[in-house]
């Protein structure tokens, strides 16, 4: 009787721990699949970022249509879709998160083509676009598509006029030379959730929700957007500068007015302003190499005929105003100032509503300028007192020979910021603005000049305005400039002989580290210049290499992660190319030395191609990309040398 007692306490045990076993096994699932479109960069990222924050493996499955994604995950083919947006429909076989970001939706056409001049459109088939922009346009001819080469196909040849799908297929789309426009701020579109069709799913998609709703997350979800949609973009534009047939092989003489804040020389001898950082930025993203110098204000009308006689290429600022593109090609508005009629302070405050009423006022204008013409056709019948310089009408204005000035608000807040004490005089906010005009860029008026000032449009486009304009147009702070100058009066010889002693001790340390980069150890730009200022000698060879896509990198894995790969390929460096190397910044390489032609890609295979583990034991793969000049006693300084193997790696970046 005891042995049967215990033989079944023994089968109890048995089925108990088999129960314990299962449900540890199904509790421990740890690998989901969730399908993405194919191109989905941010959902890659962030799906990423999840998994390690929840400890679960997610296995993407990449979908190129729309439609089967969602077919995957209703059927059971796959745990989760991301990037779905909510139809009551829908929600009959999924089961949907709270929506989780916003899905960027781009309109591309072959032409700048506004959506709300389209009439037929492609949509992907299966989503929700049609029903939206039909909702927009009952009037509009939707057709849907599959696959994007069929959205492509029916834009060339013209099926339709524009194309809407995601950032998914921005990379295509826009390296098939297609303009986008983004519609997220046009059009009240939905946001995106991920989905499942399987209740055991819901406690984990609420944890990915969770997750992918703190602030920091939704902070990841922008910037990761808006850099791959940078990149991409950048990497169109320069395609098409390539195949633009512009002239490349020289420089491009610029002329930037010495006018205010638009293009000023500073001591180092750099031109910036407005314009000017507008045009080295927009040149930076093109690869044009580009000459930019200043000309002196009140020179403008010799620097315009220049422009028209082909002795300088491009010209700003200039304002947009109707009948100058008769004569040269400008550019789209990079920046919009606004003409104000400025007063000595307590002078006839609230007596004037408008400039027209400003009959009996003494007026004082610039000779020539826009304000003046402006203000002669609201005055038709009065004179006015013209001055060469803005600081001449601030001394009028001051010295009671005027009751009002005019000029630009970027003129005046110019004259009150540098003025060392605070100017009795005030903008008339009851007259308001006087009128606003759009100023851009100017290009001669020939085909050359056409397609720059294409190019030139889109390259403005990827510039952060209000970043460039907020360093240079911005109301000066009369309390702080104030505190600042008296402290700055107290501290000055102080800080001075601080500085000084400072400098003689670390002069020397300066100098033993000035020609060695910090990182990786290697010879810096620096010392790059100092060696090889006058060119290279004949039979040496000049690599110039980067890392492919070494910006993922550090967004994927982090800025540490990045530092070490750089510092890899310095140590592949040193081990395999026994003569001179150079890291000159970023993921910039330059090696000189004598090697054959034939070995290169062999050595910088060894240099720059390898499987690289982190610290947590991640993997991934590095590559570079490469160009080459072989010195042939051409007697080339060294800038033109690395143009040339720059130039040779960037078109094998875009083989």
């Amino acid at each position: 009787m005891k042995v049967v007692q215990r033989f079944y306490h023994l089968i109890l045990f048995l089925c108990l721990l088999a129960k314990l076993t299962g449900n540890a096994v199904a509790a421990d699932k740890s690998t989901y699949s969730i399908a993405i479109s194919t191109e989905d960069i941010i959902a890659e990222t962030l799906l990423e970022r999840v998994a390690q924050e929840l400890s679960v493996n997610f296995e993407l499955v990449r979908f190129a249509e729309y439609a089967p994604r969602l077919d995957a995950v209703i059927s059971g083919e796959v745990d989760f879709a991301s990037s779905v947006t909510y139809t009551d429909e829908r929600a009959k076989n999924l089961i949907f998160s709270a929506p989780t970001n916003l899905e960027y939706t781009y309109l591309f056409s072959s032409t700048k083509t506004n959506i709300k001049d389209i009439s037929t459109l492609a949509v992907p088939s299966g989503t929700v676009f049609a029903e939206l922009m039909r909702t927009q346009n009952p009037n509009l001819q939707v057709v849907e598509f599959n696959t994007i080469a069929e959205a492509k196909d029916l834009l060339f040849s013209g099926k339709v006029e524009g194309v809407v799908d995601s950032a998914a297929q921005l990379r295509f789309m826009a390296l098939a030379g297609m303009n986008a426009q983004l519609l997220n701020y046009q059009f009240p579109l939905k946001p995106v959730s991920l989905v499942t069709a399987k209740p055991e799913n819901i406690e984990l998609l609420k944890k990915m929700e969770q997750y992918l709703h703190q602030p920091e997350r939704q902070r990841l979800i922008r910037t990761t957007a808006e850099n791959y949609q940078f990149e991409v973009q950048r990497q169109a534009l320069r395609k098409r500068v390539l195949f633009s047939g512009v002239d490349l092989s020289r420089p491009f003489k610029v002329i930037v007015e010495d006018y205010r804040r638009y293009g000023v020389q500073n001591d180092n001898g750099k031109v910036i302003g407005i314009a000017a950082d507008v045009i080295f930025e927009a040149c930076q993203l093109m690869r044009l190499e580009c000459d930019v110098q200043t000309a002196t204000e009140g020179d403008w009308q010799s620097m315009y005929e220049s422009l028209r006689s082909g002795e300088i290429d491009i010209l700003s600022p200039i304002t947009i105003v109707p009948g100058r593109e008769e004569l040269v090609h400008i550019s789209d508005r990079f920046y919009k100032t606004e003409s104000i009629v400025v007063k000595r302070n307590g002078y006839k405050d609230g007596v004037y509503r408008t400039v027209s009423e400003l009959i009996s006022e003494r007026i004082g204008v610039i000779k020539g300028g826009m304000t003046a013409k402006v203000l002669h056709r609201r005055l038709p019948h009065k004179s006015f007192r013209t001055y060469t310089t803005a600081k001449e009408q601030l001394k009028a204005l001051l010295a009671n020979e005027v009751d009002y000035i005019a000029m630009p608000r970027l003129t005046y807040n110019e004259l009150v910021r540098d003025t060392r004490t605070i100017l009795p005089i005030v903008e008339d906010h009851t007259i308001g603005t006087v009128f606003s005009y759009g100023i851009g860029i100017a290009f001669r008026k020939n085909d050359e000049g056409k397609k720059l000032s294409e190019l030139f449009n889109e390259a403005i486009r990827l510039i952060d305005m209000n970043n460039v304009i907020k360093k240079y147009d911005y109301q000066p702070d009369w309390q702080q400039t104030l505190f600042s100058q008296k402290k700055f009066t107290k501290q000055s010889q102080q800080l001075f002989l601080v500085i000084t002693l400072t400098l003689v001790v670390l002069s020397y340390i300066w100098h033993k580290q000035s020609i060695t980069d910090s990182l990786t150890k290697l010879k810096n730009r620096l010392a790059l210049y100092k060696k090889y200022k006058h060119g290279l000698y004949s039979g040496q060879i000049l690599v110039y290499f980067d890392v492919n896509k070494f910006k993922t990198v550090n967004d994927t894995y982090g800025h540490a992660v990045g530092d070490e790969v750089l510092k890899k390929i310095a140590e592949n460096i040193r081990h395999y190319w026994n003569c001179d190397s150079y890291r000159i910044g970023g993921d910039e390489f330059i090696l000189i030395g004598r090697i054959r032609e034939q070995d290169i890609e062999r050595m910088l295979s060894n240099i720059g191609c390898f499987e690289f583990t982190d610290h947590s034991c991640r993997k991934f793969n590095v590559t570079i990309s490469y160009g080459y000049y072989l010195s042939s006693n051409d007697d080339l300084l060294l800038d033109d040398c690395i143009h040339i193997a720059d130039t040779q790696m960037y078109k094998a970046k875009m083989a």
